[in-house]
């Protein structure tokens, strides 16, 4: 849950994250292609830079890590040999998945809903462009039409005290 509403990652990157794509001194993930996981296209490569609690709650998780991977699984990853829906950790997914459904998010893909409250929730605080940009998209007409909803609504004009 934390990888997808404090880093806004899509389920599959989240499922395929190894430990080496953290940078606990910069405070970030770097999503990249790895040997277990394709990028969908290249601006979906990028940074995504944590809270300080969020980075300390995941390098505490990586002193206990049993594995190379940050969602423990028993399963060896082969979405990269594939050609069918396959994540490693899915009782993880579907424990999370679950719990949304239980508090109301009943949306196909509650994970995903995570992730475009993470767009939000940058959006309100710093823009559209920078939403985009932490959700790695390609263009903010993506980000715009797929992933922000916001609590302000912009209204045009100017008091009419001033008007005199």
């Amino acid at each position: 849950m934390v990888l997808a509403l404090a880093a806004g990652l899509l389920r599959t990157e989240a499922d395929l994250l190894l430990w080496t794509a953290f940078d606990f001194k910069e405070r970030c993930i770097r999503v990249e292609q790895s040997q277990f996981y394709g990028l969908k296209s290249m601006p979906s490569e990028g940074t995504v830079y944590l809270q300080p609690e969020v980075c300390s709650f995941f390098e505490d998780c990586f002193k206990k890590r049993t594995g190379d991977f940050v969602l423990e699984s028993k399963r060896p990853p082969k979405r990269h040999l594939v050609t069918y829906v396959y994540y490693r950790a899915p009782k993880a997914q579907n424990v999370l998945n679950r719990w949304l459904r239980e508090n109301g998010i009943d949306r196909p893909r509650p994970t995903l809903e995570l992730r475009k409250e993470f767009g939000s929730l940058i959006n309100e605080r710093y823009g559209g462009c920078e939403a985009s940009r932490a959700l790695r998209h390609s263009t903010v007409k993506v980000t715009e039409s797929h992933y922000l909803h916001s609590k302000f609504k912009p209204i045009a004009g100017v008091a009419l005290d001033s008007l005199g």
